[in-house]
Order: C-alpha cells, then sequence, then structure tokens
C-alpha cells in the first residue's frame, strides 16, 4: 500500500490512518488539511473554527472564574501553612480547609462549566456545518 502525500510504501493498512494517508503525512497536516481528508466521505470545504472562536468573551471569563478558584485553593493552602506554623487552634485550621477547599473547587467547576457549554457548542455547530456539506454533496 502506497501513501498518496509522501509515495512511501507500506506492508499493511495498519500504517494508515485514513485509507491512503499514512499515519506520519496525517500528524503533519494542518487542522484544516486533515478535516478535508478525514472519514470515508472525504467532505470538504469546513471551515476551522478553532481559529476564531464564536463567544470570546465566555471563553475567557470561564478560563478567569477557573483560575480564580485554583487561586483560591493555592491561598487556603498558604492559610493553612501559617495556621499551622503560628499554632492556632486545630478547629481554625479545619475550618479553613474545608471552607477554601470547597469554595474554591466550586469556582473552578462553575469555570469549567462554562468553558464545556461553549465546547458543545462550537462541536455542534462543526456537527451542524458536516452535516449540511454532506448534504450538499449527495
Amino acid at each position: 500500500m502506497r501513501c498518496k502525500i509522501c509515495g512511501e510504501d507500506f506492508p499493511s493498512k495498519y500504517y494508515f490512518k485514513t485509507g491512503d494517508i499514512c499515519n506520519d503525512c496525517y500528524k503533519k497536516q494542518l487542522p484544516t488539511e486533515s478535516k478535508e481528508t478525514n472519514g470515508k466521505n472525504n467532505i470538504i470545504g469546513i471551515k476551522n473554527n478553532t481559529e476564531t472562536p464564536e463567544f470570546k468573551t465566555l471563553t475567557g471569563y470561564g478560563k478567569f472564574i477557573s483560575g480564580l478558584g485554583w487561586f483560591i485553593i493555592f491561598l487556603t493552602g498558604i492559610l493553612v501553612i501559617i495556621e499551622l506554623v503560628s499554632e492556632m487552634e486545630v478547629i481554625f485550621v479545619v475550618s479553613s480547609i474545608f471552607s477554601g477547599a470547597i469554595l474554591g473547587i466550586l469556582v473552578v467547576v462553575f469555570g469549567q462549566i462554562i468553558s464545556c457549554f461553549v465546547s458543545i457548542e462550537k462541536n455542534t455547530r462543526m456537527t451542524y456545518e458536516l452535516l449540511k456539506n454532506k448534504e450538499q454533496q449527495e
């Protein structure tokens, strides 16, 4: 079997990512090129939506909120170390661990849920474009 891009011969189909493109050539392709040759239907003309994402503000907000949650968790760790060094009562140490960690984790989860919704929208839009192009080809 021969790769249509590099022309190299391979002993079996297991060296190919698609029917006629070897694994090495497939990895070297740009994201838009691999969409054109990906799959058995050879759907061509799909825009690469990862370069200009929709909902830029919401994506940035999700990342900011998630980062803020990690910062809260980090500050909680520093606060616990300070409380342990200053020999505060155990109840203060335990309460700050639980309150800071739980708050931080909830904030991280909220930020990642926002990012997840944006990813779902992007995937849904891409699926719609694929189905629309496939329908136009038939």
